[in-house]
């Protein structure tokens, strides 16, 4: 029996934002605008208006905290009713090459109590693993510009001190907690921003056992041979039959009759090697 032992490092990251959405965030999401009306008026209101620059036929509608209906629905002006409690959410959606949205307001028994700024951009992004082990991917394809015009800038921002532009970018990080802030720019120069914070750390060592047991008439070669493995690598055996042997088959968590076999390496593993002489 040949025994070997593995240790798998990896980094891993846990994500929280930590930004405040603005009265109203956009989010472009294929041919679909997402538009989430929040209510900063400081208490509650019992109905929204929404003018848009043409005729306009809303998709989902849907709140948090806001229960509203649709009581008009006229050449392009969409009229909701119904109780909206304070830091409420109200989404609507429509098509991203429709009719623009010009005009948005909060009502408190049908007057205006708030008019909520439409044209600002939204910053919302992504953080996933890179193509790399230690690199993270920051994207932002959800950040959108209301008036329908791509953004002008992304401007990624770390606590390391480190920045970068670009819709999407990667780079690699030590272990350590982290903050990075997403600015966009519209064609007219209105910013928004978006902070996360995240932690990267690298989890305790995880040791896997490879075991081949090899029986009477030939030996096992394993390439690469190591010491230990990392999670994940793979590693091909090939079956050296003796002189005059004849080698039968692989058996465990390997199998086939092929004398040379890949395997990766993911928990405690054992594999068998069968050999025998021609009669």
């Amino acid at each position: 029996m040949v025994c070997r032992a593995g240790l798998a490092f990896s980094l891993v990251f846990a994500l929280g934002f930590a930004a405040c959405a603005g009265a109203l965030d956009f989010y472009h999401s294929s041919a679909t605008v997402v538009g989430l009306f929040n209510n900063l008026t400081g208490g509650s209101v019992n109905g929204l208006i929404l003018r848009f620059s043409g005729p306009i036929v809303p998709g989902n509608a849907v709140g948090v905290g806001a229960s509203l209906h649709l009581v008009s629905d006229t050449a392009g002006e969409l009229s909701y009713s119904g109780p909206v409690t304070s830091n409420g959410t109200w989404e609507v959606d429509w098509q991203w090459d429709g009719s623009r949205l010009e005009y948005a307001a909060w009502l408190l028994d049908g007057i205006v109590v708030a008019e909520i700024p439409v044209h600002n951009p939204t910053a919302t992004f992504g953080i996933a693993e890179g193509s790399t082990a230690g690199s993270f991917q920051f994207f932002a394809p959800g950040c959108a510009d209301p008036d329908g015009y791509p953004l002008a800038r992304y401007l990624w921002q770390w606590s390391d001190g480190a920045s970068a532009d670009g819709e999407t970018v990667e780079r690699s990080f030590a272990p350590g907690k982290y903050a990075v802030t997403l600015t966009v720019w519209d064609v007219d120069g209105n910013p928004a921003s978006r902070t996360a914070t995240f932690t990267v750390w690298q989890p305790a060592p995880r040791i896997y056992t490879l075991a081949i047991d090899v029986s009477e008439g030939g030996s096992v070669t394993v390439d690469p041979d190591e010491a230990a493995y990392a999670y994940g690598e793979i590693v091909t055996l090939t079956a050296v039959p003796s002189e005059g042997a004849v080698f039968t088959g692989w058996g465990g968590a390997a199998s086939g009759c092929e004398p040379s076999v890949m395997l990766k390496i993911t928990g405690d593993t054992t594999v068998t090697a069968s050999f025998g002489w021609p009669t």
